[in-house]
């Protein structure tokens, strides 16, 4: 693309993000990017701009690569996908075989009060923090036959359960969040060895882990859910949903009650234990390590790394691939001989897992197309750095791209979609403002930390107040609360934790020069302690 049309590279991003507000349907606004920022960059010759978007998707597919017996474990791409469908197979197991029914049935003896009911959700959400579609689906169902004897309305879990997924799985070192997020890394030339496409020396696993104290809008909003829920803070319109469920029983704010019309299939088979519930989960958690291990030659497999050597030699990808799938069998042969799933009902229950992962599959791999497209051929990145060269400080550059992040999230509804728009824009930013050399390591470039992790909690920030975001529907559909109840309530608590997210990315761009560690405790710190306080004055002005 000649640099003439640097500007209309700016065009393909706002594609998205007007179809995406408009129609409600990433896909649809994902695909029209894709195919407008090939004919871009083909000066609109149609012939051309397919033959872009086919070897770019073929690419990204790498079935050669997988179907090679010397590349194999090349792999990276479809290994995460894979993953991801191990993954939806492993939360319809766990749903359906009762074993998170079964830690329901062991809450509800010790559950004594509200504050104790509510507290039990924040508890299993942290239990289930692999996965926040695992988190958000099994949460709900488990807890509102517990939270309704003690008349706490549907909204109020909707809002418990919704908050505590995706910032929690983003946490975990082997959730689908990590998986994907080392994949934009990768694919936005943060790589190990010196490519055709690299840009930064370093491994995606360990950078992501770096990254990971910077996410600011998880710890802040985790926080403030263990403070509502301890100090009984209640404001707004969840405050009159709270007053009504007491008062009179209803749990919907007064309104009709709306079970018929949000319904999951519960499948609760008697007798279950938590065995089914934790043995999985530990299984889970067994197998993704010991894949990355093996994928890093550990000397516990046979090979020559120490522990340390092998997950920094790993293959994250090769690893989620190995374990998840090692899980899969696992613990398909578990519940079988403990007979909660029968055999005839695995195709069923593989298909639906398969299913319930496949949109997030779609997603993720039109994301990498889109961001391909706009850091290989539009140049997007390169292009706002010119502009923003001279014009923002360097300092600046975290709290700016933190509340870019939540307004595209917001508007699209998907946390990986405004991550795979915004990575070919971010790192390449950084590299060119703090004018670093080629092929830098990370310690050369401290701002990416602060800068990719103001981008992450952005796309959490936007997603977790998006009314068309998954995990705000699926929290929704899994407490059985009305959707507009849930959304409605749930943007008075979390707008202000939004907007003091950004003073903690302004306090640690000014910080980082000191040290990653005071600017990460002191912008926490701050930022936490102002949103505590911000509440718990809002629960004051309501209660007077």
């Amino acid at each position: 693309m000649d640099s003439s049309f640097s500007l209309l590279s700016l065009l393909p991003p706002i594609l998205v993000l007007v179809l995406g507000y408009i129609t409600h349907r990433v896909v649809l606004a994902l695909c029209a990017g894709v195919v407008f920022a090939a004919l871009l960059a083909c000066q609109f010759a149609p012939i051309p701009a397919m033959q872009v978007i086919a070897s770019t998707i073929w690419n990204n597919l790498e079935l050669t690569t997988f179907f090679s017996k010397t590349d194999f474990w090349q792999t990276w791409n479809l290994f995460i996908c894979v993953f991801l469908l191990a993954l939806g197979i492993f939360v319809t197991m766990l749903q359906y075989s009762g074993g998170a029914y079964a830690y329901g049935v062991f809450a509800q003896r010790k559950i004594k009060n509200a504050k104790s009911a509510e507290t039990s959700s924040l508890i299993l959400s942290t239990g289930l923090f692999a996965d926040d579609y695992l988190s958000s689906l099994t949460v709900g169902s488990v807890m509102y036959p517990l939270t309704d004897t003690q008349r706490i309305p549907r909204a109020k879990l909707a809002f418990l359960v919704d908050s505590m997924s995706a910032p929690l799985a983003i946490l975990c070192p082997f959730s689908s969040w990590v998986a994907a997020m080392m994949g934009f890394l990768r694919e936005n030339g943060v790589n190990e060895q010196v490519t055709a496409n690299t840009l930064i020396l370093a491994n995606p696993l360990t950078a992501f882990i770096d990254i990971v104290p910077f996410v600011f809008y998880s710890f802040i909003l985790i926080a403030s859910m263990w403070f509502i829920v301890r100090k009984r803070i209640s404001f707004g319109i969840m405050k009159k949903h709270e007053q009504i469920a007491q008062e009179t029983g209803n749990l919907y704010g007064g309104a009709e009650c709306c079970d018929k019309n949000n319904r999951l299939i519960d499948h609760n088979p008697q007798h279950t234990t938590l065995l089914e519930f934790f043995l999985p989960m530990g299984v889970l958690l067994l197998c993704v390590i010991g894949g990355i291990l093996y994928s890093g030659n550990a000397v516990i497999f046979g090979g020559s790394n120490g522990i340390v050597t092998a997950f920094q030699q790993s293959s994250a990808a090769a690893g989620l691939f190995i374990g998840g799938n090692i899980t899969v069998v696992i613990c398909t042969i578990f519940f079988v001989m403990r007979r909660r799933i029968t055999l005839n009902k695995i195709p069923e229950i593989y298909w639906q897992g398969i299913k319930l992962m496949a949109p997030a599959v779609l997603v993720l791999m039109l994301a990498w197309t889109f961001g391909d497209l706009l850091r290989e051929k539009l140049h997007t990145g390169e292009y706002l750095a010119s502009l923003m060269l001279g014009s923002v400080n360097i300092t600046l550059l975290p709290v700016l791209l933190y509340f870019v992040a939540t307004a595209i999230s917001f508007t699209i509804g998907t946390s990986w979609g405004t991550a795979a728009m915004l990575f070919p824009i971010a790192i390449p930013l950084v590299l060119s403002m703090t004018h670093a050399p080629l092929h830098p390591t990370l310690s050369q470039i401290p701002m990416f930390y602060p800068v990719l992790g103001a981008v992450l909690s952005g796309c959490l920030a936007g997603n977790h107040v998006s009314p068309i975001a998954d995990t705000t529907i699926m929290s929704s559909m899994s407490t059985r609360s009305r959707l507009k109840d849930h959304i409605c309530t749930q943007i008075q608590y979390a707008t202000p934790g939004i907007l003091i997210t950004g003073v903690a990315f302004w306090i640690s761009g000014i910080l980082v020069p000191y040290g990653f560690t005071i600017a990460i405790i002191t912008s926490l710190v701050i930022a936490i302690t102002l949103n505590l306080a911000t509440l718990w004055l809002l629960d004051r002005n309501a209660r007077s």
